[in-house]
């Protein structure tokens, strides 16, 4: 994914601070530049993607369970859910880590055809940056806009068949 600058800028900074570095050197292989980017207090990884996923393990180095991302959707659900929740005044309001990655597509695809970029060209290089080996995958992404689209126009139509039903209803009612 893009970053924005602003934000590469603050990992570079936390990559070279102290609290990075002692976790480093917690870590098995020490502080070196391959170790992942965001460890624990004690120096496992927060994230292991597929390939690096070895058995769990109870020797010297004890590893009871993969980490896969659980804390970020914990902490969406203890702290981030709850100040969108307040700031948005709907206790209903939900979304999951991988809504960001999917929103993150449409924008980008909206920016690069704005900028008069081809669309199937714009598709081809989200696929890439989405590391999706089949375009059916990246096109899943965006359709989901065309299926809203459509969901709102069924939902507004029933609103407005409903209203009429209850119209006639009342007209009715008040005649007799």
């Amino acid at each position: 994914m893009h970053l924005p600058r602003g934000f590469y800028e603050r990992l570079y900074v936390y990559m070279h601070s102290d609290r990075a570095r002692k976790r480093r050197q917690l870590a098995g292989g020490g502080d070196d530049r391959d170790q992942p980017l965001f460890l624990s207090h004690r120096g496992a990884p927060l994230y292991e993607d597929r390939a690096s996923r070895g058995p769990v393990s109870t020797g010297p180095q004890v590893r009871r369970h993969v980490k896969t991302g659980q804390a970020v959707r914990q902490f969406i659900k203890d702290e981030l859910l709850p100040m969108m929740r307040a700031r948005l005044g709907n206790l209903r309001y939900e979304f999951s880590f991988h809504d960001l990655r999917s929103t993150c597509g449409l924008n980008m695809v909206d920016a690069m055809t704005a900028n008069e970029t081809r669309y199937t060209r714009a598709l081809d290089q989200l696929r890439q940056l989405m590391w999706h080996t089949r375009l059916s995958t990246t096109e899943g992404y965006l359709s989901y806009r065309e299926n809203r689209k459509l969901f709102d126009a069924v939902q507004d139509s029933w609103g407005t068949h409903l209203s009429t039903l209850v119209t006639r209803a009342l007209d009715t009612a008040v005649a007799v």
